[in-house]
């Protein structure tokens, strides 16, 4: 009874009823071919047309594909400067630049943020409202609202764009005045 059983399963295995097959996921196609004269089949007779040689053909399609990542690049470049050395109103003062990029089709989104709201005193609790220009960005700070976020629809709309600020200091107290602005740019998927 056992070698009954034995010869049965040997037998389901050489059929492949067991053993998975290998190509699982493969597209195959197979063709037989044969060199022929014509279409009655037999004969030698080749002909002398070249496009008489071909008397089968096989295809299939290769897919190719992949993903490209979502990359953003953001360049801030600070002037260094004091801002208030020409005077204590300022108007449109270049005060850097930016540039940034995402390869994103619906463009970027960008944020600003504002440490202080404005530019802090660092004797007292002062606060002197100022403006950032930046393209078609306006960015001002206030306590209550600290961030900006704007989306910019072309992939490469703020390239090497100057920061221009805007502040009034008049009547303002003798001392340092700073804020410190965050730039991200993030993708828009």
């Amino acid at each position: 009874m056992k070698n009954i059983f034995f010869t049965a399963m040997l037998g389901l295995a050489l059929f492949g009823l067991i053993i998975p097959d290998a190509d699982a996921g493969k597209r195959h196609k197979h063709r037989m071919c044969h060199n022929g004269g014509g279409p009655g089949g037999g004969g030698d007779d080749q002909g002398d047309d070249p496009g008489d040689s071909v008397l089968c053909e096989i295809e299939l399609p290769l897919e190719i594909s992949g993903d490209v990542p979502c990359e953003c690049e953001l360049e801030v470049q600070d002037n260094d400067l004091d801002v208030f050395s020409s005077g204590k109103n300022v108007s449109g003062l270049a005060i850097g630049s930016v540039s940034a990029y995402c390869n994103t089709t619906a463009g970027f989104r960008v944020t600003m943020t504002s440490d202080n709201g404005g530019l802090a005193h660092d004797k007292s609790d002062a606060l002197l409202d100022y403006t950032l220009d930046v393209a078609a960005i306006s960015f001002t700070p206030s306590e209550a609202d600290k961030d900006l976020v704007e989306d910019i629809p072309e992939a490469n709309a703020l390239e090497d764009v100057a920061v221009e600020l805007t502040v009034d200091a008049t009547g303002a107290l003798e001392g340092n005045y700073s804020d410190t602005v965050t730039i991200e740019v993030a993708g828009i998927l």
